[in-house]
């Protein structure tokens, strides 16, 4: 079993709130992105990535359903999306959530945000979002109460998409470039009786290269991604998050054959040794998708199951134990793939 200290040490003081303890604020749930090392800045494939920019819904239609659950130690960190297309641009609601579990006389406590987003295709080229969140922290102490007294943060995320097509072959092989940057969690402080935190702030760019060999269906379609995050607001020197401490890197690869079946590898270069992997190393981790369709039996129903998995191999770090070798992300999703509003 990991040790339970390995939460204890993201928790400074009773109940305080840094960057490890705001996981349904900070940590993506849906195991695509987590395979991919966070590098879903540029993405937009699936609605799930949103969490990293809000421009990742333009041009979304139809509507999607997702819930998502990723393993956090002895900890659970869940979400769920819905997105909806609609004449005015697409629209997407997330609401996340991070059980601590029984923290001393607090009774079972966590964090939650909660995400309304909405995107729009400037024309051909340039996308834009916008995502306004709330977070805060709760706890049940048993008597149907609260033992805390916060104040919510109210938050806001920006995004850019660029879409650049390079089409050698319309019947054998195209690709695309899309670059993206996303700046998140601008915004107020969350406040708690007589202290007050103020969120992490990130500027996230990268990119999304797209391969597709051959067409309708595509035989194979390769994706190689890549992500830069910086910690806009860190520390005083010498602190855990200290401008020393603020730079995050990301890569990935996903191989989809037949539009069915996703193999990804990913990996992420942090400033820090964790229990996720060594110091500015990258950090393996991979995942495995199915996305099937009453299409791919020759009918005419636009709806898609998709599911997906997600491995993050454990690291030893500071003689913390484990009782199993990987993390466990898994999510699964709906979606309607038409226009709902002519």
């Amino acid at each position: 079993m990991l040790i339970r200290g390995c939460v204890i040490l993201m928790v400074i003081s009773s109940l305080q709130v840094n960057a490890q303890v705001m996981a349904s604020l900070l940590t993506p749930s849906d195991s695509r992105i987590m395979a991919l090392a966070n590098s879903s800045v540029a993405d937009n494939l699936s609605i799930n990535s949103i969490f990293s920019n809000p421009a990742s819904l333009a041009g979304f239609e139809g509507a999607s359903a997702f819930y998502q659950n990723r393993d956090l130690a002895d900890f659970k960190l869940q979400s769920g999306i819905v997105a909806i297309g609609t004449p005015i641009g697409p629209f997407a609601l997330r609401y996340a959530s991070f059980d601590w579990g029984m923290y001393y006389y607090a009774g079972n406590s966590y964090d939650h945000t909660l995400g309304i987003t909405y995107a729009t295709n400037l024309n051909e080229i340039f996308s834009i979002g916008l995502t306004t969140k709330i977070f805060d922290v709760g706890n049940d102490n048993g008597y149907g109460t609260s033992s805390i007294v916060s104040t919510p943060a109210f938050l806001v995320d920006f995004g850019i998409q660029v879409r650049i097509y390079t089409l050698i072959s319309q019947d054998i092989f195209s690709n695309r470039l899309n670059i993206a940057l996303a700046i998140q969690n601008i915004g107020s402080k969350w406040k708690s009786q007589s202290m007050v935190y103020e969120t992490p702030k990130y500027l996230r760019a990268g990119y999304t290269w797209q391969a597709d060999f051959s067409s309708n269906p595509i035989l194979l379609q390769l994706r190689f991604s890549g992500e830069y995050r910086k910690l806009l607001n860190p520390d005083e020197p010498g602190s855990y998050n200290d401008n020393a401490h603020s730079d995050f890197w990301g890569f990935g690869l996903e191989m989809q054959a037949y539009e069915i079946i996703a193999l990804r590898i990913g990996g992420e270069i942090g400033p820090r040794e964790s229990s996720w992997g060594e110091a500015k190393k990258p950090n393996l981790r991979y995942g495995a998708g199915l996305s099937v369709s009453p299409k791919q039996f020759g009918s005419d129903i636009p709806i898609y199951l998709k599911i997906d998995f997600g491995f993050l191999p454990l690291h030893e770090f500071q003689e913390m134990t484990y009782d199993k070798k990987n993390l466990l992300a898994w999510s699964v999703g709906l979606q309607y793939q038409t226009t709902l509003f002519n």
